[in-house]
């Protein structure tokens, strides 16, 4: 939702019908699977409308060219928070902004090696409940300053989703 409630975009996940005994999750089929059902299952426009569909992506995913499938001006190619950043995946990220895909970083923490990708994307996801609020404000400030879109997730009550506000988000 943006500042005044109306939606901006949706978030397409991956869940299991059933889960996997004893198998790890594999992130590059979820995403695969999230491609593959939005663009063919049910179809973009039936999922988000009108809207924006931000969709996680793998280190693996990013580094091939699976974001090609998808029409940019629709998604908002969201990079997850444990990913390894190399010089591969930094390269491979800049094309998808030179191309004029749309770029998030998801559930961010500032790590050293994450200020190519700051510098690549255009929106800075903050998991409010997983910093303390001193370092959500300071988020805040940095990024607004710097241009960027913020969006909070996991926002639980009017109070927060108030205090957001106020911060910018």
């Amino acid at each position: 939702f943006d500042r005044d409630g109306h939606i901006q975009a949706y978030e397409l996940l991956f869940r299991s019908v059933a889960p996997a005994a004893g198998r790890p999750f594999d992130g590059n089929h979820a995403t695969a699977n999230v491609i593959v059902n939005a663009l063919t299952e049910f179809g973009l426009d039936n999922l988000v409308g009108p809207h924006r569909a931000f969709i996680n992506f793998t280190a693996d995913m990013l580094r091939d060219d699976t974001v090609r499938l998808l029409p940019r001006e629709r998604v908002v190619i969201e990079i997850l928070e444990d990913i390894a950043i190399d010089d591969k995946l930094v390269e491979s990220v800049a094309a998808m902004a030179r191309d004029g895909y749309e770029l998030a970083l998801d559930d961010f923490v500032f790590r050293p090696e994450w200020k190519p990708l700051i510098r690549l994307a255009s929106t800075i996801k903050i998991d409010v409940l997983a910093l303390d609020a001193e370092r959500v404000a300071t988020y805040a400030e940095q990024f607004k300053a710097a241009g960027l879109t913020i969006l909070a997730e996991k926002v639980e009550t009017h109070d927060q989703h108030q205090q957001m506000l106020d911060l910018g988000f």
